[in-house]
């Protein structure tokens, strides 16, 4: 892992977040009405220069409620299409969801993801019932490091 950040970063980067939750069923007419999952297709609104690991605490497959994103390229294209926010998508959400671009965190206990949620469209799954998603996350960010004197 130490590996793979430094070779996104050029070195170590400062830790900016570190959490770990719980996503498990809520009833849907509860988890639509108020968004709890977070559940809509959205970039975070942080600096770009961040990135996040998720490490899967359980076992994650499709009724666990993955999380779902869009690498990058594929962002950038629903984006170019007519992507406006969560809220309002602009385009069907089929486009959004096209099987060719959709992608799935999903995997054994102890599986790592680094994605930048800035820069990648992502949503939450929802759990079915009886199932939960248990993620720990560390949100990294470059150092910045002045060479100006003063």
């Amino acid at each position: 892992i130490q590996d793979l950040i430094y070779a996104y970063f050029g070195g170590l980067p400062g830790t900016q977040l570190g959490c770990a939750r719980r996503n498990q069923h809520i009833p849907f007419h509860i988890a639509n009405e108020y968004d709890i999952y977070s559940n809509s297709w959205h970039c975070d609104n942080e600096p770009c220069d961040r990135i996040k690991m998720f490490v899967a605490l359980n076992d994650i497959d499709r009724n666990c409620g993955p999380l779902h994103f869009l690498p990058r390229p594929a962002t950038r294209q629903i984006i170019k299409q007519g992507f406006k926010h969560r809220d309002d998508y602009g385009i069907w959400v089929e486009a959004i969801e096209h099987p060719e671009r959709l992608k799935r965190f999903e995997g054994k206990t102890g599986t790592v993801m680094f994605i930048n949620v800035t820069q990648c469209l992502h949503k939450a799954g929802i759990p079915e019932v009886g199932y939960y998603r248990d993620i720990a996350e560390i949100q990294f960010r470059a150092k910045l490091e002045s060479t100006r004197s003063y």
